[in-house]
């Protein structure tokens, strides 16, 4: 069918040929006329000028044209596409000189299309432009070989089908990204990058590269769109590059996922080996001792030699220069060039005078080399002087001998006399406290007492205090690093079974995980009853410590929002399959749909509820000066009439008097919800609470998602300084996610109060319909599949979308 086809097409021929800078046309009435042109096209010379011929229809009465039907040496592969454009390319390494190539294709998507035929052209490729976004084509490789007799054949490869990008839809993550080649080039290494495709072959790129600052490069080349070279990369830099592809070329949204490249560009001593081609290295482990040489008690001077050590290099640069300089003194500094071999000096007969206090000094070292200094080492020191100087003139009278030799004495039976105080007390405490583990020890397990070893609980028994028979443990409801979560009864004192929750120690816990299990039982007694707050109920102390709260039914707000993520899903496929059915029966299901199925899904106005209601519990917390430290989905708790309680206050920690609680110990944190000054300071504030309620706003409005979906935590700080942000989510509005944004600011001052978003949140519940949509109709399953990390992940800097 296709030899018959292509034997009554008309074909159109565009042919670029001949020396630069001119165009010309053929009007020829044969094909030979045609191809008379097409003949001194120089083989791959497709940039060089544009030849249009125009022949008539072919017929088959034309003697000197043969249509061979399919060839079995004609591969076309799409090289890359767009939203409106398709580059297909061919080898023509075997080619005859003589052969021509050109495309035929046809829209299947149109039940009318007739098919288009490219240019003719002698590369091996070409691109067919102006085609529909998201359509279907089917292409066709012809090559046209002109023989000596004159006779020309026509040969054609099988189908290819192909479909171009569909409108506001991400292409596919690049699927490899790595460094190809590091040059050397003029003291500086040029870098060549390389990826390979994702499934889709997008054609456009955009590469950004941080190191201190970050730099954008855009891939815009239909026919060079698989490397980029960096040039001119400093010695000893590390670089992270992101790269993402577009669907088209001006496109400023809809990006893919990005992909990470990290490297290193190796150091000027890893490149040369040589340390004279190098600044040096800074000298390091600097050290400076002093030993006093003479002593001139007339002129009330002394004479030192200080001996300096620093470590070996690596590579020696060429010589050390060494400073020394006096502080408070009229003395003049001292200069000193030693090999760039050693690693060590003494500045001799250094001569101090006591007159001018010239006790202290400083000791400086910089390494030199032909290629320049490095950075400079100091050290201060005072000099070794195991003696005081009597001024010239002064005299000894009885009392200042009588407080030269008593005073020391007495000085030595005070420490005496608090040594034995302290020994005693400490005696006195150590019998207390074995007398505390003796009686500790009847009800502690034994796997237990191992993991306290010096560790003393100080909780005294009180009025939360209860006995561990008055307890019925269940079934487990919740699994941390360091302990469990069941859920049981209490036995009331009518012997009332209250539902609870009870927290407990896994096997074998350590002695921190212990210290702090202790605290949080303390921070929530000392925590009031408060609606939105997990209330203690009671506790154990002795033997195996147990924490019993009240119990929510409905568990973490977290699991509960992707419960109701994959049932609205659910009822998207549901309701699209209804919809597909003939009209008559679908009012009737779609009234079933709408009343029966959606009864399980949280509404805008009560995601925006369980928002307002974490607000009013953490300004409550805050009131009371504690910190939260961990506040995330997983740690809201949502009762049956939907109330949202804020739980696990094991992070939590006391700020009364100052506000600020700065973590020095170790252990795992919640990297993707804690503020800039978390990772860089390790401080927390009530303010880095509320840039973690702007991530926890993020996982409500996304139905649980993940947040910063595809960025590894470690690609995560550098981002975070450099100005990115989490981008609006798509069925979020834009006053909604002005409040995420003032939670993620930089700096702590510019974020808000809690007290400052309860009023915010009450105003917004107001008309709630304008800043949410769970329309179950108007989402897309492939736009909105939050927690599988491919929720659309463009960053924005404050609060402005940048392109990246």
């Amino acid at each position: 069918m296709f030899v018959l086809r292509t034997f009554f097409v008309v074909l159109c021929v565009v042919v670029r040929c001949g020396a630069s800078g001119t165009e010309s046309e053929v009007n020829g009435t044969s094909l030979g006329g045609c191809l008379d042109c097409l003949s001194h096209i120089p083989v791959n010379g497709c940039e060089s000028r544009k030849c249009h011929c125009k022949v008539p229809n072919l017929r088959s009465s034309d003697d000197n044209l043969q249509l061979q039907g399919r060839s079995q040496f004609l591969f076309p592969r799409i090289y890359c596409k767009t939203q409106t454009d398709i580059v297909v390319m061919w080898n023509i390494t075997n080619s005859p000189n003589n052969t021509y190539f050109f495309i035929d294709y046809i829209n299947k998507n149109l039940s009318r299309s007739q098919y288009t035929r490219s240019n003719t052209t002698r590369c091996n490729f070409t691109v067919l432009e102006n085609l529909e976004p998201g359509n279907t084509y089917e292409i066709f490789l012809n090559s046209l070989t002109v023989w000596p007799d004159k006779n020309t054949t026509i040969e054609s490869s099988t189908p290819l089908t192909v479909q171009t990008l569909k409108l506001h839809k991400k292409p596919d993550r690049v699927k490899k990204f790595y460094l190809h080649s590091l040059t050397l080039s003029k003291n500086a290494y040029d870098a060549v990058v390389r990826w390979e495709k994702g499934e889709d072959k997008a054609c456009y790129y955009d590469i950004v590269s941080f190191e201190e600052d970050y730099n954008s490069n855009e891939i815009r080349d239909l026919l060079n769109n698989e490397e980029l070279k960096i040039a001119n990369l400093p010695f000893g830099k590390n670089y992270s590059l992101i790269i993402r592809a577009l669907p088209d070329k001006d496109a400023d949204e809809n990006e893919s996922e990005p992909t990470v490249l990290n490297f290193a560009v190796p150091t000027c001593h890893e490149t040369y080996k040589l340390a004279s081609m190098c600044v040096p290295d800074k000298p390091e482990n600097l050290t400076a001792n002093d030993k006093l040489v003479d002593y001139n008690e007339k002129n009330n001077s002394s004479r030192h030699n200080i001996q300096l050590h620093w470590s070996k290099p690596t590579y020696a640069p060429n010589y050390y220069q060494i400073k020394l300089m006096f502080y408070n003194s009229s003395h003049h500094p001292i200069f000193l060039n030693v090999s760039g071999n050693s690693t060590n000096a003494t500045i001799e007969d250094v001569v101090v005078s006591f007159k001018d206090f010239s006790v202290h000094y400083l000791v400086a070292i910089t390494a030199h080399s032909s290629a320049g200094k490095s950075a400079t080492s100091a050290i201060e020191r005072s000099f070794n002087v195991s003696f005081i100087p009597v001024p010239e003139g002064s005299t000894w009278n009885d009392v200042e001998v009588i407080m030269i030799v008593v005073g020391p004495l007495i000085a030595i039976g005070l420490v005496i006399m608090l040594t034995a105080n302290w020994y005693l007390a400490k005696k006195v405490a150590r019998e207390k406290k074995l007398k505390y583990f003796k009686e500790l020890n009847e009800k502690i397990p034994p796997n237990i007492i191992t993991a306290i070893g010096g560790f003393s609980n100080n909780s005294v028994p009180d009025n939360w205090e209860i006995n561990p028979n008055r307890l019925i443990i269940k079934s487990v409801i919740g699994e941390g690093a360091f302990g469990l979560v069941k859920k049981g009864y209490h036995l009331d004192s009518n012997d009332d079974k209250v539902e609870v929750a009870i927290k407990m120690m896994k096997d074998h816990p350590t002695m921190e995980e212990l210290k702090q299990f202790y605290q949080e039982i303390d921070i929530m007694k000392s925590v009031p009853k408060h609606p939105h707050l997990v209330c203690l109920v009671a506790c154990v102390t002795r033997g195996s410590p147990l924490i019993v709260v009240e119990y929510c039914s409905k568990g973490d707000l977290q699991s509960y929002l992707r419960r109701a993520w994959d049932k609205l899903m659910k009822l998207k496929n549901e309701e699209s399959f209804i919809l597909s059915m003939n009209s008559q029966y679908v009012s009737n299901a779609l009234y079933d749909f709408s009343q029966n199925d959606m009864t399980d899904i949280p509404q805008p106005k009560e995601l925006l509820s369980f928002a307002r209601q974490i607000v009013i519990g953490m300004e409550y917390l805050a009131s009371l000066k504690l910190i939260h430290r961990d506040l995330a989905a997983r740690n809201i708790l949502l009762c049956e009439d939907n109330t949202v309680k804020i739980s696990d206050f094991g992070l939590s920690r006391d700020v009364y008097y100052d506000n600020v609680y700065r973590k020095v110990t170790g252990g795992k944190v919640p990297i993707r919800w804690m503020a800039l000054e978390c990772m860089t300071q390790q401080v927390y504030t009530t303010q880095s609470d509320v840039w973690a309620f702007g991530i926890l706003l993020w996982e409500i409005v996304t139905m649980g998602s993940t947040p910063y979906p595809g960025i590894q935590t470690q690609e995560l700080l550098p981002l975070l300084k450099s100005g990115f942000r989490m981008e609006r989510p798509i069925n979020c509005s834009e006053e909604l996610y002005a409040i995420m944004c003032k939670c993620w600011k930089a700096s702590p001052l510019d974020r808000p109060t809690f007290s400052e978003l309860r009023v915010t949140f009450d105003i917004l519940l107001e008309k709630v319909s304008c800043y949410l949509n769970l329309n179950v109709s108007d989402v897309s399953m492939s736009q909105h599949n939050f927690y599988n990390n491919t929720f659309p992940e463009r960053y924005v800097k404050q609060g402005k979308i940048v392109d990246v």
